[in-house]
């Protein structure tokens, strides 16, 4: 008589470590992954990782789309997009296509955007060989939420 509408599909999840918690070793997660406390190690996510405000990541990131808050010390790769606010921090090296930072933000990095490997750009396929020429996006964000555009070219 009674049946639940939701669908709950087995390649997606919710992820939450909460804040007070603490975490020493590699995260594996998939779906979209929340992060409140302290890790110590890697985490990989398959999905939206978020790090929030209170957070602190010691070790290596690799995520689709990251959206920092708090703070991540370490190698970070993203494969789609990185988000940084203005209470983020990040120190160590940053690999991502597109990046978003407000103002406020603390970027202590080396930074490489690329797009990924195998992109179509003007009706071209990429291989490992030949990566696309096109620029890819930087965006800032100022205190009065007014983002300013700007084409990087590698």
């Amino acid at each position: 008589m009674f049946r639940s509408r939701t669908r709950y599909d087995n390649n997606t999840g919710v992820t939450i470590i909460s804040k007070g918690s603490t975490f020493s070793g590699i995260l594996f997660c998939r779906g979209i992954s929340r992060i409140g406390g302290k890790i110590d190690g890697e985490i990989a996510a398959e999905g939206t990782l978020i790090i929030e405000k209170d957070a602190e990541i010691l070790g290596n990131v690799k995520a689709d789309t990251l959206i920092v808050q708090g703070v991540i010390k370490g190698q970070v790769s993203v494969t789609k997009k990185t988000e940084m606010t203005e209470s983020s921090r990040l120190d160590g090296e940053l690999s991502t296509p597109a990046l978003i930072v407000a103002e406020g933000a603390i970027l202590n990095s080396h930074l490489s955007m690329k797009q990924e490997v195998g992109l179509k750009t003007d009706n071209t396929q990429a291989t490992d060989d030949s990566k696309p020429d096109a620029p890819v996006k930087l965006i800032v964000r100022s205190a009065k939420n007014k983002a300013s555009r700007h084409n990087v070219a590698k």
